[in-house]
Order: structure tokens, then sequence, then C-alpha cells
């Protein structure tokens, strides 16, 4: 114990891990006191859009459902192709009165963007924890 940096003084513990000069990491996180994540859907028999808690993953995105996620800065609506065509239109109005009203009452705008899946950009997937490809569901079969 204590002796190991003698054994090996050349060696920097930060410089043996392996870089990514192209990767490009956030250096600003403020967007995870922001971020908030709700669920679209007509699943009960009338649209609705309860918000998910605070500390969400990709696991949480319904794929059957619209998703919106709002990071402070984008209004991100995202959809796969497992959601049905009423949900979609009732979730764009949803989402264009949320930016209207954060615009009228709290005086913040945000940049709209539509994601479908498997194709989210970076500012959407940042956004979870462990972010991944999306798993296969089997059918179910009675």
């Amino acid at each position: 114990e204590g002796f190991e940096s003698e054994l090996l003084p050349e060696i920097d513990f930060w410089r043996s891990l392996p870089s990514r000069p192209n990767e490009d990491y956030d250096k600003d996180t403020d967007y995870l006191n922001k971020t908030r994540l709700f669920r679209l859907s007509c699943d009960q028999g009338h649209f609705q859009a309860t918000e998910k808690c605070s500390d969400f993953c990709q696991a949480d995105l319904v794929i059957d459902d619209v998703m919106l996620l709002d990071n402070g800065t984008e209004i991100y609506l995202w959809r796969s192709d497992k959601s049905s065509e009423v949900e979609w239109k009732l979730s764009l109005q949803a989402a264009h009165l949320y930016y209207e009203n954060l615009r009228r009452i709290h005086r913040q705008t945000r940049r709209k963007v539509v994601v479908k899946m498997n194709l989210e950009p970076h500012g959407f997937r940042k956004c979870f924890h462990g972010w991944g490809p999306f798993k296969k569901v089997k059918e179910w079969s009675g």
C-alpha cells in the first residue's frame, strides 16, 4: 500500500483511458433540472396527458402512445409506428397548447421538434439514463 506510484511513475490514470476525440460531451447539465416527460394517450377511451416522474428512463417511453419531452429549450413530440393516427393528431394539438401556454403565461419559448422512434436526436437522448437500442417486444398470442 502506498507505493504504487513509485512502481509506475510515468503512467497517469487519466491518460491510460481510451480517448474519443470525435465524441461530443455536454458541458451544461442544466436541462436535468427542467426536463419533463408526458405520456399522451387514448388508452382509457379518452385522450389524456399524464406527466411521468422526474426520474425517468428510456423504458418509460410507451411504444403504443405519443410522448412529449420538454428539456427547457425544445419540446419533442416522440412517436413510434404503433401509435394511432387519432392519438397523433390529438397529441399535435396538445403540444401546441402546451407551447402556447409556456409562451403566454411564462414568457418562454421553445423550439418544437417531431421525433420518430429510432431516429432520436442527441438533445432528446441525453435526457434519458443509459440510452440504448430499443428492444423488440414479442407479440403475445394467447
